[in-house]
């Protein structure tokens, strides 16, 4: 239990987590008239899985989302499903291919006759997963969010998202908002995480104290 503080390797990740980089990704997708779209955006590793993770498209017409790369199939993507076949695909076409126009059945072409027994079963997942879409010709497809109510991008989920699953110490606020000086706010936490080491700890490793038991 904690003070709702993220372990380190944590707080390492939080540190390369810039608001810049998610919101320049964002752009690409959702502005490609800007001028620098075609340019290669270098992003760290992290920054590209929690980018991936937090976006989906909302399918209309297919002609916007990118069938090998981006997730729309409720909220995750081929490379999901079949890792090994994405593989396969070259990256000319990995690049170009709309999900409108794989869903004509243009990825078949894709991926070759010669597939490994892995890359089959992933081959009748996907098929089975395609036969369930339908595409709406009269809408656009959507690009979204997931980490905010109204499907836009914001700096402030990233940050939000590294603290999901943290568990809180019941008494944590009030340690916190606490007037007392740091030194006893320290004291606190340890107490609170059974952490002190009062006579009968350091009895049990044989270092001298000269408090009374407690």
């Amino acid at each position: 239990m904690s003070l709702d503080i993220p372990p380190r390797s944590w707080k390492r990740s939080l540190k390369s987590v810039k608001p810049s980089y998610g919101r320049w990704a964002w752009l690409k997708k959702v502005d490609p008239l800007k001028a620098w779209v075609r340019l290669d955006m270098l992003l760290l590793s992290v920054c590209t899985a929690i980018f991936d993770v937090a976006t989906c498209y909302v399918l209309g017409n297919g002609e916007r989302a990118n069938f090998w790369k981006d997730r729309c199939l409720m909220v995750i993507g081929v490379a999901d499903i079949a890792p090994n076949m994405v593989k396969l695909v070259s990256r000319r076409r990995a690049n170009s291919q709309s999900m409108k126009d794989g869903l004509t059945g243009l990825w078949l072409s894709n991926v070759g006759p010669d597939l490994g027994s892995d890359t089959l079963v992933e081959f009748f997942l996907l098929w089975q997963r395609l036969a369930g879409i339908t595409l709406v010709p009269e809408q656009e497809d959507v690009f979204v969010w997931r980490w905010s109510w109204d499907g836009q991008y914001s700096s402030k989920s990233p940050y939000e998202a590294f603290f999901t699953g943290v568990v809180k110490a019941p008494i944590s606020d009030e340690i916190l908002r606490s007037r007392a000086p740091y030194s006893c706010k320290f004291l606190a936490w340890l107490a609170l995480n059974n952490r002190c080491w009062m006579t009968d700890r350091l009895g049990g490793r044989g270092l001298p104290c000269g408090l009374p038991p407690l």
